[in-house]
C-alpha cells in the first residue's frame, strides 16, 4: 500500500524485506528515503557516557557532571542538527502530532535490547499546563506502543527554550516522584532531546538512595 511521507508529503512506495515476507507482513514506512537520510545519526567520535560529539577523549559537559558526583549513563541515536531542530519543531512546537510516526520503529528497535533485560521505560512528563497548552506529551508519542510507566511528575517553570546553558544546569528541580508509585529496580529515563542533560539529572537525582538498581537515560536525539 503507497502512502504519503509525513515530511515531503510525497508518495512513497514501502520496500518490503524477506522477515516481512516471511511472515505475511506490509511494512509501514512513514517518511521517504530522501527525507529520511537527511537525519544524521550519531557516529563513533562520541562520549561514551553522554553521547554527545567529541574529538579525543575529554568531554566538557561530563566534567561538569562529574564535579556534582554525577557520571551519565546516556544512549541517544541522532544528532540534533538542522534537521532534526526542523522535525521537532513542526512535532513539538508546531502540533502535527503525526510526524511522532516517523522514528517510532527505529526507537522500539534501539530499545528492544533494554526491555529484555528487564529495564522499564519512564517517559520524561509535562507539566498540566504545558500538557494542556500542547495537547499532547511528544515523548510519549514516540514510545506509542512500547510499554512504559509513569513515576515522575513535573511543576512548570520557564520553558527550557528559553534558559541559557547555565540557567539550565544551575536551575532548581522541577520534577518529583508521584505518591505511592512503585518504583521498578531498573529504569531508562526517555527523553526526545539531550542537550545540557539537566532535565535527565534532576530525574535521576530523585531516585538516588532509593531502592533502585540502575537508572539509564535515553533520546533520541542528542
Amino acid at each position: 500500500m503507497k502512502m504519503k511521507c509525513l515530511l515531503c508529503n510525497e508518495w512513497i512506495e514501502p520496500v518490503a524485506q524477506l522477515s516481512d515476507l516471511i511472515m505475511f507482513k506490509q511494512r509501514r514506512e512513514y517518511s521517504c528515503e530522501d527525507c529520511k537520510a537527511q537525519f544524521k545519526k550519531l557516529g563513533k567520535a562520541r562520549c561514551s557516557n553522554c553521547y554527545k560529539i567529541i574529538d579525543g577523549n575529554s568531554c566538557f559537559d561530563c566534567k561538569i557532571w562529574a564535579k556534582k558526583g554525577y557520571i551519565p549513563k546516556h544512549f541517544a541515536i541522532y544528532r540534533y542538527e538542522e534537521n532534526m531542530k526542523e522535525y521537532f519543531s513542526r512535532y513539538k512546537f508546531m502540533g502535527d502530532y503525526c510526524l511522532r510516526k516517523i522514528f517510532q520503529q527505529e526507537i522500539k528497535a534501539n530499545l528492544k535490547s533494554f526491555l529484555k533485560k528487564g529495564y522499564i521505560l519512564v517517559p520524561v512528563p509535562l507539566s498540566e499546563e504545558r500538557l494542556e497548552e500542547r495537547g499532547f506529551n511528544q515523548v510519549k508519542g514516540l514510545l506509542e506502543g512500547i510499554p512504559y510507566k509513569n513515576i515522575f511528575e513535573k511543576r512548570e517553570i520557564e520553558k527550557q527554550s528559553s534558559r541559557t546553558r547555565e540557567e539550565r544546569l544551575s536551575q532548581d528541580n522541577s520534577f518529583s516522584l508521584k505518591k505511592g508509585i512503585e518504583l521498578p529496580s531498573k529504569i531508562i529515563i526517555i527523553d526526545d532531546i539531550y542537550t545540557t542533560g539537566s532535565t535527565l539529572y534532576q530525574m535521576v537525582k530523585l531516585l538516588d538512595d532509593l531502592d533502585v538498581k540502575e537508572v539509564l537515560t535515553f533520546s533520541l536525539a542528542r
